[in-house]
C-alpha cells in the first residue's frame, strides 16, 4: 500500500517551473553584448565603447623653451568616440630676467629685472587614434593631434616704466596652438600623457614695441575619463 501511495503522489507533482496542465517555460536567451569591447575601464574614446558624450579632463605640466617658463595646464570637456571638445587654461611663470637699457649712442644707461607671467584661455580640440589593440580590444597606447584658439594675457612683473617703456599687457590678445603626443592607458579611466605643443600669442606689448610671442613646449601629465 505504501509504494502505491508514493507512486500516486509523485504522479500528482507538476514539473518544475510549470503546472499540472502546462509544461515549464524555458529561460530567455542571453542578450548579446551592447558593444564588442569592454567599456570600463579602457574606454577613453578610442573608437570603441559607448559613443555617447562623456566627461573628460587632463592636467599637464608644460615647459616653454622660448619663454624659459614652466607652467600648469588644465582642460575639461567631453569625449565623443575619437574626439575631444572642451576648454583649456594654461599658465606659464617665467624666470627672472635682466634687461639692459641703451641710449641713442649705444651706451648702457641702466637696467631692470622682470619676469613674464603668461596665461592662455582657449577652445581645445583633440583627435585620438589607437596605435594598436590587444586581443581583448584594449588600446593601451594612442596618438593624438589637435589645437586650440583663444586669448593670451602677458604680464611683466616689472615693466621698466622708469625708462619710459610701455610693456604691461592688460588686454586679451589672439592666441593659438598646435599640439600632438601620446597617451598610455593605465586603467580605470586614467592615462599618462606625453606631448609637444607650439604656442603663439600675437600683438603683445613687449616693452616699447608690439611683438608676437611664440614657443616650443614639451609637457607631461595625466588625462582622466569619467
Amino acid at each position: 500500500m505504501a509504494p502505491f501511495a508514493l507512486a500516486t503522489l509523485h504522479a500528482q507533482v507538476p514539473p518544475t517551473g510549470g503546472s499540472a496542465d502546462q509544461p515549464p517555460i524555458p529561460p530567455p536567451p542571453t542578450p548579446p553584448a551592447a558593444y564588442p569591447y569592454p567599456t570600463y575601464p579602457y574606454s577613453y574614446g578610442y573608437g570603441y565603447g559607448n559613443p555617447n558624450p562623456h566627461l573628460a579632463a587632463a592636467v599637464s605640466f608644460p615647459y616653454a623653451f622660448n619663454f624659459d617658463a614652466a607652467g600648469i595646464s588644465g582642460e575639461l570637456g567631453g569625449m565623443v568616440d575619437h574626439n575631444f571638445f572642451g576648454a583649456e587654461v594654461t599658465y606659464f611663470g617665467s624666470t627672472d630676467q635682466r634687461y639692459s637699457v641703451f641710449d641713442s649712442s649705444g651706451d648702457e644707461v641702466g637696467h631692470f629685472r622682470t619676469d613674464e607671467n603668461i596665461t592662455t584661455v582657449e577652445f581645445a580640440y583633440r583627435y585620438f587614434v589607437p596605435l594598436y589593440r590587444n586581443a581583448n580590444g584594449w588600446a593601451p597606447a594612442t596618438f593624438y593631434v589637435g589645437g586650440g584658439a583663444g586669448a593670451g594675457f602677458v604680464d611683466f612683473g616689472n615693466d621698466g616704466r622708469e625708462f619710459g617703456f610701455h610693456s604691461d599687457n592688460d588686454t586679451a590678445e589672439p592666441a593659438g596652438e598646435l599640439l600632438g603626443g601620446f597617451q598610455f592607458n593605465t586603467g580605470h579611466g586614467i592615462s599618462l600623457r606625453l606631448g609637444y605643443r607650439y604656442v603663439e600669442i600675437n600683438h603683445v606689448w613687449q616693452f616699447d614695441h608690439r611683438a608676437n610671442m611664440d614657443s616650443n613646449v614639451v609637457e607631461a601629465g595625466l588625462a582622466f575619463r569619467f
